[in-house]
């Protein structure tokens, strides 16, 4: 058959095989989404992430520990599977935070991860801060120690969960050892200490985050930082791990959370090091959109692409 001068089979396209035709676009960076082929309005599900909390571990010139609790991860908020897709009319803005900070796309906002507490003599703890995910609390005296809430701000589903707490247990203070719990992760509370001992060193584990197959891929992300605890020159020191997700280790100089994954930063605890702080990975948006990507073999004319580029049937 002519088609235009060239010959060849006519095969209409149809839509991929690869994701069921849709159009799976990652944002690391902020920028903006634009609708294939300015063919809007057009269905989109999204995955928003929010970038990990830190962790800044006690290490002042008159404190005798150091350590802190694990970063909470980053909000976790997603569409896809089974959820309602946003309609986009043409493009929106995307905004991809850095530590402790917000993610958003169009009406949807994944706070950042709260920060975990802080070993100090001088303070003898601190709470862990509220965000997506709550930071782990950190203590050495002064009582309990509580994790930062996660979910803050509320929305429904919940975007995380808790950091975890330290808890005296009735024990007196001050004591030598410091305890650090875990940060929150978006699908699991971080690791928290029940009974603090004036005289043993512990820490707890970050909580797991949440996964996701918007890509076509199965990928965990926002997980907690786990915590780091003990005495600053002579130790024993004790690390708890990072939540799956990207969450950062417990570790001597402690360990940064994964870019990318919106993961809570792990504690730092040991002989005293220039800098004890750690950072909370980056987060990351992915949007899928709807039934635009189309395959077809064959020769094709420029009458026939120019044709299908109108029907918003050929890729970009």
């Amino acid at each position: 058959m002519a088609n235009g001068g060239i010959i060849g089979p006519v095969i209409e396209p149809t839509l991929s095989s690869t994701n069921g035709g849709d159009k799976i676009t990652t944002f690391t960076s902020s920028g903006t989404f634009t609708v294939s082929n300015n063919n809007g309005p057009k269905a989109v599900h999204y995955l928003v992430v929010g970038g990990g909390g830190s962790s800044a571990a006690g290490n002042l010139a008159n404190d005798a520990l150091v350590g802190g609790g694990g970063g909470g991860g980053g909000g976790f908020r997603s569409s896809f599977p089974g959820g309602t897709a946003l309609t986009i009319p043409g493009s929106e803005p995307v905004t991809v935070g850095g530590a402790d900070s917000n993610s958003i796309f169009g009406p949807i906002t994944s706070a950042g991860g709260g920060n975990g507490g802080n070993n100090t003599t001088s303070a003898g703890g601190s709470s862990g801060d509220d965000g997506g995910s709550g930071g782990g609390a950190g203590k050495y005296m002064s009582g309990d120690q509580t994790g930062g809430d996660g979910n803050t701000p509320s929305v429904s589903p919940p975007q995380g969960s808790d950091g975890g707490d330290v808890t005296a247990g009735g024990q007196p203070g001050p004591g030598t050892k410091g305890a650090s719990a875990g940060g929150g992760g978006a699908g699991a509370v971080g690791g928290s200490i029940s009974s603090w001992s004036p005289s043993s060193a512990q820490a707890a584990n970050g909580g797991n985050g949440s996964a996701s197959s918007i890509t076509g891929a199965s990928v965990t992300y926002a997980g907690g930082g786990g915590g780091a605890a003990g005495n600053q020159q002579s130790g024993p020191y004790v690390f708890g791990n990072g939540g799956s997700g990207g969450g950062g280790a417990g570790a001597r100089g402690g360990t940064n959370g994964t870019d990318g994954l919106g993961g809570g930063a792990g504690g730092g605890a040991g002989p005293t090091l220039p800098s004890y702080n750690t950072t909370g990975g980056s987060g990351v948006v992915i949007t899928r959109e709807a039934d635009c990507v189309f395959v077809s073999s064959g020769v094709w004319s420029m009458d026939d692409v120019l044709d299908y580029r109108k029907q918003s049937k050929w890729g970009d």
